[in-house]
């Protein structure tokens, strides 16, 4: 009924739309780069980044934490740097994380160190789902491990997600 012409055209047409959707896709991506300069919503971070460190605190009395809402879906510590992968929502405003720990340690077989996440999202009321690796350099607790400790050995990272009172799981190993 149908001949080999109409399969040709049928195959035309649908290049056309693929092409057509394509191009539209283009357009979009376009946009959005001009409308949001500021966000960097196609750009992950570098491995090449420098790590941030980790801020030593003398007493948790005096710190201020951001809670602003972030989970924490993995944890691994590779080459002195712990690599936390987080979501949170927004998209629309800079967020800054934070991660602080004590000098002391908690007296257990290995010992344990308490670190907290700190967030703030900066009153971002966009609702984009968003994933990061944020990278922290543990040379300062490595420091104060080897000041308590005298030799290198291992830790565990006891790392409470920001305004959570129960830390990730399973804690984290940290041999330096």
């Amino acid at each position: 009924m149908f001949g080999a012409a109409f399969l040709r055209e049928r195959r035309i047409f649908m290049k056309r739309s693929f092409t057509f959707l394509s191009s539209q896709t283009a357009r979009l991506l376009v946009l959005l780069s001009l409308l949001f300069p500021c966000c960097d919503l196609f750009s992950p971070a570098s491995p090449n980044d420098p790590a941030e460190r980790v801020i030593m605190v003398e007493d948790w009395q005096t710190v201020t934490l951001s809670t602003d809402e972030a989970v924490i879906h993995n944890a691994q510590v590779a080459g002195g740097v712990l690599y936390l992968t987080v979501r949170y929502g927004g998209g629309c405003a800079e967020h800054r994380f934070n991660l602080y720990t004590a000098r002391y340690f908690l007296e257990s077989q290995p010992p344990q160190a308490v670190l907290h996440l700190s967030h703030n999202a900066n009153n971002d009321q966009c609702k984009a789902l968003i994933q990061t690796v944020l990278r922290y350099d543990l040379l300062p607790l490595r420091q104060a491990a080897l000041r308590a400790f005298g030799a290198s050995g291992t830790i565990l990272l006891r790392i409470f997600p920001p305004g959570k009172n129960e830390p990730y799981m399973p804690l984290v190993v940290y041999t330096y």
